[in-house]
């Protein structure tokens, strides 16, 4: 989720897809919206950063994260 400030109550919420051990997919419309970005993990809280911006895809890296990505497929 995303922060207007660091450790509010309040956030945007979204989700996201591992696409790497330490790289998420999700919407920009989410990311951007307020100044800190914020990923709950299954042990707890880590800060993230924009990586890559495309429309509105944006992927996010989480520090120290460890993943496990879903699998792609040719879109034939």
């Amino acid at each position: 989720y995303s922060e207007k400030k660091r450790n509010a109550k309040y956030g945007i919420l979204g989700t996201g897809v591992a696409i790497s051990k330490n790289i998420l997919v999700t919407n920009c419309h989410v990311v951007l919206s307020r100044k800190y970005l914020v990923v709950r993990v299954e042990d707890g809280l880590r800060s993230a950063s924009l990586y890559y911006q495309n429309g509105d895809m944006c992927l996010i890296k989480v520090a120290d994260a460890n993943f496990i990505p879903v699998s792609i497929r040719p879109s034939k």
